[in-house]
């Protein structure tokens, strides 16, 4: 058995998705486990992001999201390439934000203090 380590949303966001996919077909959540490369259609992606086709269109036309169109009609997405998408717009906890600060502001104070030591 191999052990993997992930950040807690990324684990929180695939229990989330395997459950889904579990509950809407009625199977055992450890048979549920999707294929990283399922194609999806319009309404499978809608419905993986929570969001409208309409709304799903619009990020289309606006290119804010990855879509494929080999036929130049019919949309498709690779679900990974959607998973990746929102793990590029996560916003960051009150926590992360305030640690990423302080890792910024001691930088910052090491500058200082190196180039007034330099002077």
């Amino acid at each position: 058995m191999e052990m993997v380590l992930m950040p807690v949303a990324d684990l929180r966001l695939m229990m989330i998705e395997t459950a889904s996919i579990a509950v809407r077909n009625n199977l055992p959540t450890s048979q549920a486990t999707p294929p990283a490369d399922e194609v999806l259609t319009i309404e499978q992606a809608a419905e993986l992001l929570n969001l409208t086709k309409q709304t799903v269109y619009g990020m289309v036309s606006a290119r804010k999201i990855p879509f494929c169109k080999p036929t130049g009609a019919q949309l498709y997405f690779l679900r990974s390439d959607l998973i990746d998408w929102l793990k590029q717009h996560r916003t960051a906890t009150i926590q992360e934000a305030t640690e990423a600060y302080n890792v910024q502001r001691t930088a910052r104070q090491r500058r200082t203090s190196s180039s007034r030591s330099n002077s």
